[in-house]
């Protein structure tokens, strides 16, 4: 089922890479991506960014090097005790020469609340540094979206840039 090369596991979830077939089948039907993983994936209420996102991963891991492919696609967050899948994280390509990376996430309403979003952002950190070029993660939230800056600020982010409607936020590598 799970590809061990693709996963990462922390205390209460799973994080698994989601291929390029597994990344067609969740941008076009959830439940079906859900059944063939073993678990239950909520809802199907993704609004139509997040559909469109989806397209420009599997075309950017079109024109890439397989190498690449774990800092492109979504990696879905399954909670361990319940195996639900209960939302998604991931990068928007590897490092840049400033050994910068942009992340993005989310998660189902029904699993809010419970910590989860700060464990997968914490875990996805830890994987990140581990690559050396990796130097600072970056997420961008606009200003009025709570929930997501509480996220960011529990796993350890920094605001460093405010814009007309977004925070920038860095999450830095640590300190040896």
């Amino acid at each position: 089922m799970l590809n061990q090369k693709a996963c990462i596991e922390s205390e209460r979830l799973l994080l698994l890479a989601l291929s390029f077939c597994q990344l067609e089948i969740y941008g076009s039907h959830m439940a079906c991506l859900g059944r063939q993983l073993g678990i239950r994936i909520p809802g199907d209420n993704r609004p139509i960014e997040a559909l469109h996102a989806v397209d420009l991963i599997l075309e950017k891991m079109c024109l890439s090097p397989a190498e690449a492919h774990l800092w492109l696609t979504y990696w879905l967050i399954i909670i361990k005790s319940e195996a639900v899948g209960a939302g998604v994280v991931g990068f928007q390509g590897p490092p840049d020469r400033y050994g910068r990376v942009i992340i993005g996430y989310g998660i189902d309403p029904s699993c809010q609340r419970r910590g989860y979003m700060t464990e997968a952002l914490k875990t996805m950190a830890a994987w990140a540094f581990v690559n050396p070029a990796c130097k600072i993660i970056v997420a961008e939230v606009l200003q009025n979206n709570f929930a997501s800056i509480r996220v960011l600020e529990k796993a350890g982010a920094r605001r460093v840039k405010t814009y007309d409607s977004l925070y920038r936020y860095f999450i830095r590598r640590p300190k040896p």
